[in-house]
C-alpha cells in the first residue's frame, strides 16, 4: 500500500493539489493508484471509482496507433516524454490532452507518473483559425476549389467557382457536376473516378467545363484525397486551373506547324536543317529526296552526304560566316548520290536557343545548274551580239565620213559660193548623224554615252565650217542627262546643228566679239528640257524669210518628230526652250 504523504513528498505539493493539471499514478500493471483533485474535476471520475481499475478505462481508440485497447499497446504511445492523448471522461465525451509521462520510485517501487493538461479549447480555435485562414484562401484564389466527402457527395466550392459557374448557392446533397460537363468527356472522367475511389489515389484530367454564359473552356484539375492515419478516406479535394488559353494557343501552334511541315513537304525547293557541325536535324524535305538523291531516313543524324572531304574547308567556313552574320547566300559545286556535279543557290538561316546561341541553320536550297549554264549562253550571246551592234555602228559612221567626205570634196571643186555654203550646212547635218553612230561605237553601254563630249564636238565643229575668218564665238553648255536613245539622239543633234548654224549664219552679222551660245539639256521626271540661246542681234519673227527658210523648215519638222512643245523669243538674240518625252527603252531605245 502506498501512503499519499509519500506520494505528497515525491511529485511535490503544487502538482499534488492542483485543480488544473491532473494527475495519476498507475502501478507497473498500469492500473491506477492515485489521482488528484484535477483528475476528478476533468474526467468526472471520482478517486474511489478509478483506483485499481486499468488506465485503458480512461483512453479512446484515438490513443492508439492500432485502435485496440490494450495497455501493452498504450505503453508504446507513453513511452514518449510528451505527447497528446485523447481520453473519455465519465460521461462518454471525448477530450484532447497534453500528456507528460515519468517513471518513478516510491519506496523501492516503480510507478508511472502520467500528467495531463486539457488541450480542447486550445486545438478547438486552431482549428477554427486554420478554417478561417483556408477559407480566405480559397476565396481569393483564381482557380476553382472544391471538397468532396468520403462518399464523393459536394461539400464546398469556392468563390471563384460559383462565379464561374453562375450559382449564388448549391445544396449539397442535389448537387451534380454533369450538366457543367462535356458530353464527350463524361466518360473518361467517371473512368478516372472510380479508378481513384478504387485506389484512393490522386489523378489529373484535362477537360472542358461549362462558364455561366454557355460557352465551354479548358481546364486542367487535379484530385486528391484526405487520409486519416488509418488510411481511411476522410474527403476529396478538386483544383481546376483554366488553360483554355494555352490549350487554344497550342493547337494554333499545331495547325501551324502542320501547315509549315505541309508547306516545306510540298515546297520545289530542297529544305533541310543541319547543326553547327553538318549533322542533318529533323528537316529534309521530298525535294531535297529528288535534287540530292538521298532519302531522309538516310541522312538524319549524319553529316551532309553531298559535302564531300575535298569541300569540307569551304563548308565550314560558310557556317561560320552564317554563325557571324545570321544568315548567308552562297552558290556551290556539289555531287549528288549519282555522281554529278549540280550547282546549287544555298541560302541559310539561323535558329537560336534563349541564351542566343545558334542550335540549328535552317537550309534552303535550289538546283540553278541549268540556269547557270543558260547564263553563259545568254552572256556568250550578249556579247556576241553586242560586238555585232558597235560594228554595225562602227560601219554606218563611216559610210557616213565617207558621204562627208564627197561632200567636202564638192565643197572644194564648187567656185559658188552660195552653193558651198549650202554644201557645207548639208555636211554638218550628215556629220551630226555619224557622230551619234561614233559615240554609240565607242561606248560600252548603249544606253549611257557621253553626251556633253558629243555636243561640244558637235558645235565645235560646226563653228570650224561655218565661222568667217576674224569672228570668235564661244559656246557653254550644261548637260546633266547622261543617256538618249538613238532615235531622239539623231533628231536633237540635228536641231541643235540647225540652232548653231543660224546662230552663226544670221546672229552675228555686226559683232566681233562677245558671242556667245548657250545650250542646257535637263530631265525633268520623264521629260526632257532643251534651252538653247544666243546673244545675237536677234530678228523680226514675223518676216516672210524666217518662216519660209529651209532652216526654220527643217527645225518644225524636227520639233515635230520629238513630239516637242516649244516656245521662241528673239526680241533681244534668240531663245528657243522646248520639252520632250524621253523614250529611254522599248522599241524606240538605244536597244533597239
Amino acid at each position: 500500500m502506498i501512503h499519499k504523504s509519500d506520494i505528497r513528498s515525491i511529485i511535490g505539493v503544487p502538482l499534488y493539489e492542483s485543480e488544473k493539471l491532473a494527475c495519476c499514478l498507475t502501478d507497473d500493471n498500469l492500473d491506477l493508484v492515485f489521482v488528484n483533485k484535477a483528475f476528478e474535476n476533468v474526467t468526472g471520475f471520482l478517486e474511489s471509482e478509478v483506483l485499481g481499475k486499468s488506465i485503458a478505462l480512461l483512453l479512446t481508440s484515438d490513443s492508439y496507433d492500432s485502435g485496440e485497447q490494450d495497455p501493452s499497446e498504450f505503453r508504446k504511445v507513453a513511452s514518449l516524454v510528451r505527447t497528446n492523448w485523447f481520453i473519455k471522461n465519465k460521461n462518454g465525451g471525448k477530450m484532447e490532452t497534453s500528456v507528460e509521462y515519468h517513471q518513478i520510485q516510491i519506496n523501492g517501487n516503480r510507478y508511472q507518473l502520467i500528467v495531463a493538461a486539457d488541450i480542447t479549447h486550445v486545438v478547438h480555435e486552431q482549428v477554427k483559425l486554420s478554417e478561417e485562414r483556408y477559407r480566405q484562401l480559397t476565396e481569393t484564389l483564381p482557380h476553382i476549389l472544391w471538397t468532396f466527402d468520403g462518399d464523393g457527395s459536394l461539400q464546398y466550392i469556392n468563390q471563384t467557382g460559383k462565379e464561374y459557374l453562375g450559382i449564388s448557392d448549391f445544396s449539397p446533397e442535389e448537387w451534380s457536376w454533369r450538366p457543367y460537363l462535356y458530353d464527350d468527356e463524361l466518360g473518361m472522367i467517371n473512368e478516372k473516378w472510380e479508378e481513384a475511389f478504387k485506389n484512393k489515389e490522386a489523378f489529373h484530367t484535362l477537360h472542358r467545363l461549362k462558364r455561366y454564359d454557355g460557352s465551354f473552356r479548358w481546364f486542367q484539375a487535379i484530385v486528391f484525397p484526405q487520409l486519416n492515419s488509418k488510411n481511411e478516406l476522410i474527403s476529396w479535394t478538386g483544383v481546376c486551373t483554366d488553360v483554355d488559353e494555352r490549350i487554344k494557343a497550342l493547337d494554333s501552334l499545331k495547325i501551324t506547324n502542320t501547315r509549315l511541315r505541309s508547306l516545306i513537304n510540298a515546297s520545289p525547293i530542297a529544305i533541310y536543317s543541319i547543326n553547327t557541325e553538318g549533322i542533318v536535324q529533323d528537316f529534309w524535305n521530298p525535294a531535297a529526296e529528288r535534287m540530292l538523291g538521298w532519302k531522309k531516313e538516310e541522312v538524319t543524324g549524319k553529316f551532309l552526304p553531298h559535302v564531300r572531304e575535298e569541300h569540307r574547308d569551304e563548308f565550314f567556313g560558310l557556317i561560320k560566316k552564317t554563325q557571324q552574320s545570321g544568315q548567308l547566300n552562297a552558290q556551290a559545286i556539289r555531287k549528288d548520290r549519282a555522281g554529278n556535279n549540280i550547282t546549287l543557290d544555298i541560302t541559310g538561316g539561323c535558329v537560336y536557343n534563349e541564351k542566343g546561341e545558334v542550335t540549328e541553320i535552317l537550309v534552303t536550297v535550289m538546283d540553278v545548274t541549268e540556269i547557270e549554264k543558260n547564263r553563259k549562253r545568254l552572256n556568250k550571246s550578249l556579247n556576241e551580239k553586242e560586238t555585232l551592234l558597235q560594228e554595225i555602228h562602227h560601219r554606218v559612221k563611216n559610210n557616213l565620213a565617207i558621204v562627208v567626205s564627197l561632200l567636202q570634196l564638192q565643197v572644194f571643186r564648187s567656185t559658188d559660193e552660195n552653193e558651198k555654203y549650202r554644201l557645207t550646212e548639208a555636211q554638218n547635218r550628215v556629220h551630226s548623224i555619224a557622230m551619234v553612230h561614233e559615240l554609240l561605237y565607242q561606248s560600252e553601254d548603249f544606253n549611257n554615252v557621253d553626251l556633253h563630249t558629243y555636243y561640244d564636238k558637235l558645235i565645235g565643229t560646226i563653228k570650224s565650217n561655218m565661222l568667217i575668218s576674224g569672228m570668235d564665238v564661244e559656246h557653254s553648255l550644261n548637260i546633266s542627262i547622261h543617256s538618249l536613245n538613238i532615235n531622239q539622239a539623231i533628231p536633237l543633234g540635228l536641231l541643235v546643228n540647225e540652232l548653231v548654224t543660224n546662230s552663226l549664219k544670221y546672229a552675228f552679222q555686226n559683232s566681233d566679239q562677245g558671242n556667245r551660245i548657250d545650250l542646257t539639256i535637263k530631265p525633268d521626271g520623264d521629260d526632257i528640257i532643251v534651252d538653247y540661246t544666243d546673244n545675237g542681234s536677234g530678228f523680226d519673227m514675223s518676216a516672210n524669210n524666217f518662216t519660209s527658210g529651209l532652216g526654220m523648215k527643217i527645225i518644225d519638222s524636227l520639233l515635230h518628230q520629238l513630239q516637242a512643245t516649244y516656245e521662241i523669243d528673239s526680241d533681244d538674240g534668240f531663245s528657243i526652250s522646248f520639252r520632250f518625252h524621253s523614250n529611254s527603252r522599248g522599241p524606240h531605245s538605244n536597244l533597239n
